[in-house]
């Protein structure tokens, strides 16, 4: 029996639930049903801005603060930031050092989620997911909000979220 499942990635999760897709692909293992990218940019379009994983620990908490989605009670606890930071770090070396290659589109659909209020992901961004999807369904949704959106109204994002895999189980119902 083949076990359905979906991705859903968040910034760097998108990048990273895109690649294991492909990985998965490679490999000949079914891909997942749907793929949520959510907060990121097409992955053939280069990362603008500065390499925040060269900035000094200072600098990397002001990214961060902006980004606005780490309570203020984690971002002022001294001994908790210095733990995180080395990770965090590593994390925006990960999404700035990345370099994509051509591939074949997925044969799945794709779904992009983004935030009206992100100024680092505009819409035409987003858009570009379509390409990477063989079967061309794709669906774009901007929610109101920043970066974090699902933080902001997680009731919006779970409801679109469901009506794509609604349409998505009636759209398999209907084949068979």
């Amino acid at each position: 029996m083949k076990r359905a499942y979906v991705f859903y990635g968040h910034s760097m999760g998108a990048l990273l639930a895109f690649e294991v897709a492909r990985a998965l692909r490679r490999a000949q293992y079914p891909l997942p049903e749907t793929l949520f990218a959510a907060a990121h940019r097409s992955p053939d379009l280069a990362r603008q801005g500065e390499a925040v994983h060269t900035m000094n620990d200072e600098q990397v908490m002001g990214v961060v603060k902006r980004l606005n989605g780490t309570a203020n009670s984690v971002l002022s606890d001294n001994r908790v930031m210095a733990y995180f930071l080395p990770t965090i770090k590593a994390d925006f070396q990960l999404l700035e050092t990345y370099r994509y290659v051509e591939e074949p589109p997925l044969e799945c659909p794709i779904c992009a989620l983004g935030g009206s209020l992100d100024k680092g992901i505009p819409a035409e961004d987003l858009e570009r997911w379509a390409q990477h999807s063989k079967s061309h369904r794709f669906d774009m949704s901007i929610f109101p909000g920043g970066h974090f959106f699902h933080k902001e109204h997680p009731e919006q994002v779970a409801a679109y979220i469901t009506s794509q895999l609604a349409e998505l189980s009636y759209l398999h119902e209907s084949v068979t």
